[in-house]
């Protein structure tokens, strides 16, 4: 069991390891920034890859609301045929 100073000191040890690990992060985030700025990273989108990626979307999408839809259809014959009997 933790005596209270040992309690003090864990506790002051989080915040200090708490503040040390924030001011790593915003360092990396600054250096992320500069090296943006001056060019040291790019972002390069591959169109060709977009293009095929966005075909490929549209046809998954109208396979399933084709096959939504046939559902539907097969589910409103169904109430249709139950209330005419």
């Amino acid at each position: 069991m933790q005596t209270r100073r040992e309690r003090r000191f864990s506790l002051q040890e989080d915040e200090i390891m708490k503040g040390f690990l924030g001011s790593i992060a915003i360092l990396l985030v600054i250096l992320a920034a500069v090296g943006y700025y001056r060019g040291w990273f790019t972002v390069d989108v591959n169109q060709n890859q977009v293009q095929q990626d966005e075909k490929v979307l549209k046809e998954n999408a109208q396979k399933l609301t084709d096959k939504l839809n046939d559902k539907l259809n097969k589910m409103s014959d169904k109430t249709k045929d139950a209330v005419t009997k």
